[in-house]
């Protein structure tokens, strides 16, 4: 499952599918995410497309909007917001960073 969401972060991950993914029950898959990575699986998975989105803007000319659909956001605007609450700066600040 970890493996899936690092390489597909963009897909609708709900906590149903993740745990069908794992062939476990909801409140199980739960339970054992959050004891093995001391996280829930919703935040694990926001942290993963925020990684993958801080690489494409360093990595890819895509505009910020492409970057952020391409990484399971749904608007440009909560995308901007999550990614300033996580880095402390706006993907456009990132993006000219050396």
């Amino acid at each position: 499952l970890l493996q899936a969401l690092i390489k597909y972060p963009e897909q609708d991950w709900s906590i149903d599918k993740m745990a069908t993914f794992a062939h476990l029950s909801r409140s199980q898959f739960i339970r054992l995410f959050k004891q093995h990575l001391a996280t829930s699986p919703h935040a694990y998975l926001h942290k993963i497309r925020l990684q993958k989105s801080a690489m494409l803007l360093k990595q890819s000319s895509d505009t910020i909007l492409a970057i952020a659909l391409s990484t399971g956001f749904q608007s440009e605007t909560h995308f901007g917001k999550a990614f300033k609450a996580f880095y402390g700066m706006t993907p456009s600040q990132y993006r000219k960073m050396d």
